[in-house]
Formats: structure tokens, sequence, C-alpha cells
């Protein structure tokens, strides 16, 4: 029954577009995800002081991801799409 359940859970989920974050796979996910958020930034256009921020996060996220510190680049990965959707 509990089984049965949390798969509901699950596909509910997804279904709605809820994803659990988890950390990137590999030095390359990682890698592509800091690229991906480099792109987002970019987009947005942010002013120049918000820009160098998210830069500099990036930085930082690419050397855990060059280290293989894939549960710290987790969490660098979090504060940096929240901070894009902060605007």
């Amino acid at each position: 029954m509990i089984k049965r359940m949390m798969a509901v859970v699950v596909i509910l989920a997804a279904g709605s577009g809820v994803v659990f974050a988890a950390p990137p796979a590999s030095k390359d996910a990682c890698l592509e995800q800091a690229f991906a958020l480099a792109e987002k930034a970019a987009a947005k256009k942010f002013a120049t002081d918000k820009q160098t921020k998210i830069e500099g996060q990036l930085t930082v996220l690419e050397g855990k991801c060059a280290a293989d510190d894939l549960a710290g680049a987790e969490g660098d990965i979090k504060t940096i799409e929240a901070d894009i959707a902060g605007g």
C-alpha cells in the first residue's frame, strides 16, 4: 500500500512539473548545468552588479564541478537558479 502511494506521489509530482533536485551525475553534467545557467543569466540582461555576482557564483560552481565536488555544486546550482529567477 505504501509503495503504491509513493508511486502515485512521484507520478503526480512529475506530471505537475515538480523536480526533485539531485547532485549532477558527473563532472560533464555539472559543467553543462553551469553553462546553461550562464546562458540563462546572460539572456536576462541583469544590471552590472547582479551580473558580476552571478558570474562569480558561476566561477565557484565551475571550480566545484572540476574538483568533482558534485554535492557541493548542487547547493550552488540552487542558489544561482534562485538568483536568476529573482531577477
